[in-house]
């Protein structure tokens, strides 16, 4: 049963693919072909002879003259923007060292703040014992 399946099959498909059976594209179609079967009609029967491959083969080679030429300018547009985003990168570095540096500098100087902070109270805790010389008896102690 597979095997005459398989013969039908084979049998279909060369009635289909022999080339007898094909219109060649030289073959005028007649009015009865293209009332049978609308699809068959060629466009040189509709725009006065110009051959249907022709016309296929023009609007393929104008679609894809725009669609180079869209590729081409979506292609500079990219170049545009790396360059743009490039500019931008290294300003945002700039700025970032910029800052890390304000930053180094302002831990510099808050801790030379904190130490002077440290040498004023030192100061005066020395001068509140002058006038005070009982403190500065706790004073020496807690050194």
């Amino acid at each position: 049963m597979q095997s005459d399946i398989n013969a039908k099959i084979e049998h279909s498909m060369k009635d289909t693919m022999s080339p007898r059976n094909a219109p060649s594209e030289d073959t005028p179609l007649t009015d009865s072909d293209n009332e049978k079967n609308p699809r068959k009609r060629r466009l040189s029967d509709l725009d006065g002879g110009v051959p249907e491959r022709e016309v296929r083969l023009q609007k393929n080679r104008v679609a894809a003259s725009k669609s180079r030429q869209k590729k081409k300018a979506a292609f500079e547009q990219l170049k545009k923007d790396v360059v743009e985003l490039n500019m931008e990168k290294n300003n945002l570095k700039n700025q970032l060292f910029t800052y890390i540096n304000l930053l180094e500098n302002s831990y510099n100087d808050s801790s030379r703040l904190r130490m002077k902070i440290e040498e004023m109270n030192l100061e005066n805790a020395i001068l509140k014992a002058y006038v005070h010389p009982q403190k500065l008896a706790e004073i020496r102690s807690s050194l």
